[in-house]
C-alpha cells in the first residue's frame, strides 16, 4: 500500500455512459479506480456526449467531461483539440494518458514535474487501415507518442511484444489485464438456439462485416440457430442496414445494452459468444464468458491470444476468414461435450482476472513510478 494519498489524473476520451463508445477501457477505469478511489483522489479527464454533465463523481471517481457532446465525430475531435489547452493539469502527483491516433496531446509537456505514464489499449492503427491516406496523420502521432513516455501500463503480454524497439529498454512496464465480475461465475449456464455478440458496435474494428458473413454460412446448415447483438455504438444503424442487405433481419436481433444480471442472464444461455475483432486490447468480453462457463471463437490477434486459450477456453480463428469462423461455429453446434468442456475450462481460466487483485498491482506500480520520479 502506498503511504499517502495519491492524487491521479487519468487522460481517456472514452468514459462511462458514453452512448457512442463506452469501450472496454472505460469499464477498466471504473472498475479500477473505484477500487483505488478509497485511498487516492482520481480524477478522469473525458469526453462530453449528450446530456452528460460537466463534472461528475461516480463511485468516488471524479469525471470531468470537456468538449461538445452533440454528435460522436463532434465529441472526439473537440475533446482532441480542447484537452491540451484544458487549464487544471497543476497539482497532480501523476498523471495516465491513454495513447489515441486522433487523440494529440503530449502529456510529458504538460507539466515535467509530474511523472507521467502512457496507457496503451492498441497498437493496431485500425484508423489508418480504415481511411488509407486519411489516416496518415493519426499513425504518425500514433508512432511519435509512443516514444515519448519513460512509463508504460498495458493489457496484454502481446502488446509488450509488439512494443519492442518503439521504446527505451530501460522503460518501466506494468501489464495489468482486465478483470470480471465476481457476479458471473453464479451464473448457471444453460444451452438455447443463439449465438452472441457483446459489445460495442464497430463494424470495422469488431469484425462484425466477418461475423455476419459468417452467420450467414451457419443459417443454412442450422436455420433454427439466431444471433443476438447486444451493446450500442453510433454505427448501430449502419449494422442493421447491413443485415438487411445480407437477408439476415429475421435471424438477428438486438438486446441493448446490458449490464449486471442482465448481462449474466444472456451470456449464460448462449450457445457461444464470437468475437471476430480485426484489433483488441484484451477482450473483456471472452474472460467474462469463460466465468458465465460458455465458450469463445475469436480471432487470432493480439489482445485475444492473451484472453482466450486456444483449444482450452474456445476457438481462434485466422482474421478475415468468415468461411474459417463459420466452420469453427458450425462444429461447437454440434458438439455439446465441447462446447461444455471449454465452458468449464473458461470458468477456470477467468478466476485469474479479480478486480480487487488487478486494482492493488495498479497501485503498487503507479506507487513505484511516483517514488522513483
Amino acid at each position: 500500500m502506498f503511504g499517502k494519498i495519491m492524487k491521479i489524473l487519468h487522460i481517456l476520451y472514452d468514459g462511462i455512459g458514453n452512448p457512442w463508445f463506452e469501450g472496454g477501457g472505460a469499464i477498466r477505469n471504473q472498475e479500477i479506480y473505484r477500487r483505488m478511489a478509497k485511498s487516492h483522489e482520481v480524477t478522469i479527464l473525458t469526453g462530453a456526449y449528450p446530456s452528460s454533465e460537466r463534472e461528475a463523481v461516480i463511485d468516488g471517481v471524479r469525471y470531468i467531461r470537456i468538449g461538445k457532446g452533440k454528435t460522436a465525430w463532434q465529441s472526439l475531435l473537440s475533446y482532441s483539440s480542447n484537452v491540451f489547452w484544458y487549464k487544471d493539469y497543476k497539482g497532480y502527483d501523476l498523471m495516465i494518458k491513454d495513447l489515441l491516433p486522433v487523440c494529440p496531446v503530449y502529456t510529458p509537456f504538460l507539466d515535467p514535474r509530474v511523472p507521467v505514464i502512457a496507457s496503451i489499449q492498441n497498437l493496431e492503427y485500425y484508423f489508418f487501415k480504415t481511411y488509407g491516406i486519411l489516416g496518415i496523420l493519426p499513425w504518425l502521432n500514433h508512432e511519435l507518442s509512443i516514444r515519448m513516455y519513460k512509463h508504460y501500463l498495458l493489457t496484454a503480454n502481446s502488446m509488450h511484444e509488439m512494443l519492442k524497439g518503439k521504446i527505451h529498454g530501460d522503460a518501466r512496464i506494468a501489464v495489468i489485464p482486465y478483470g470480471v465480475d465476481d457476479g458471473l461465475f453464479n451464473v448457471v449456464p444453460s444451452d438455447e438456439n443463439y449465438i452472441l455478440y457483446l459489445g460495442r458496435f464497430d463494424i470495422f474494428h469488431k469484425g462484425l462485416d466477418i461475423l455476419l458473413e459468417a452467420f450467414r454460412i451457419v443459417c443454412k446448415k442450422f436455420p433454427e440457430v439466431k444471433l443476438i447483438f447486444a451493446g450500442g455504438g453510433r454505427e448501430d444503424e449502419k449494422l442493421k442496414k447491413l443485415i438487411g442487405e445480407l437477408s439476415l433481419a429475421k435471424k438477428v436481433s438486438f438486446a441493448g445494452r446490458v449490464h449486471g444480471e442482465q448481462k449474466g442472464d444472456l451470456l449464460g444461455r448462449c450457445l457461444m459468444v464470437c468475437m471476430p475483432s480485426r484489433f483488441e486490447s484484451w477482450g473483456i468480453v471472452a474472460v467474462e464468458a469463460g466465468a458465465c462457463g460458455k465458450p469463445v471463437i475469436g480471432t487470432r490477434i493480439p489482445g485475444l491470444i492473451d484472453s482466450i486459450k486456444d483449444g482450452e477456453t474456445g476457438i481462434l480463428v485466422p482474421s478475415e476468414k468468415p468461411d474459417l469462423l463459420a466452420e469453427a461455429i458450425i462444429n461447437l453446434i454440434k458438439n455439446e461435450t465441447e462446447r461444455k468442456r471449454l465452458g468449464c475450462n473458461g470458468r477456470l481460466w477467468a478466476r485469474n482476472f479479480n478486480w480487487d487483485r488487478l486494482a492493488q498491482e495498479q497501485e503498487n506500480f503507479y506507487a513505484d513510478v511516483v517514488k522513483a520520479y
